[in-house]
């Protein structure tokens, strides 16, 4: 078994690309998403989300 990180900026579409591009190959195991928010000048919020792929090669 092996484990990819992915991770992105909240919100935009390409995360989801990025995933499906990563996994169209592989036998997927499981994958795990998280995502977070952080406060930047206390005017700008900025989200990340990430997801922890476990993987077997095909």
């Amino acid at each position: 078994m092996k484990v990819k990180y992915i991770a992105g900026i909240y919100g935009y579409d390409d995360f989801d690309d990025k995933i499906n591009d990563f996994i169209k190959d592989k036998k997927v195991i499981d994958i795990k998403f998280t995502d977070s928010l952080g406060i930047h000048d206390r005017s700008y919020f900025e989200g990340t989300e990430s997801a922890l792929i476990m993987y077997e090669e095909n």
